[in-house]
């Protein structure tokens, strides 16, 4: 009965603890955790990729978009796109 009553009266540290155990949630955090700090270590070009090919949905810039922005040919700013995408795979233990 005391099990009960516990669940009913800490509905959100219930929900915490299963979040805290749950392997799914865990890795997505990690994934979360990882990508935010890589993103913070970004220099300005890199985040310029980043946010209008990935964040800025309202525009969907395509690559000769940001190519203007950035002075920059295709060819560059598709390395750079790749380097992010090789050092975020390297940083989540993908690779």
């Amino acid at each position: 009965m005391s099990v009960v009553v516990k669940q009913i009266a800490f509905p959100t540290g219930n929900k915490a603890i299963i979040l805290a155990e749950d392997k799914n949630y865990q890795h997505l955090k990690n994934i979360i955790t990882t990508l935010e700090q890589y993103y913070k270590e970004l220099d300005h070009d890199q985040k310029t990729i980043v946010d209008m090919r990935y964040f800025d949905k309202h525009e969907a810039y395509e690559w000769s978009h940001v190519t203007d922005k950035l002075y920059m040919s295709v060819q560059r700013v598709l390395r750079k796109r790749n380097m992010l995408i090789d050092e975020t795979a390297r940083r989540l233990g993908w690779v």
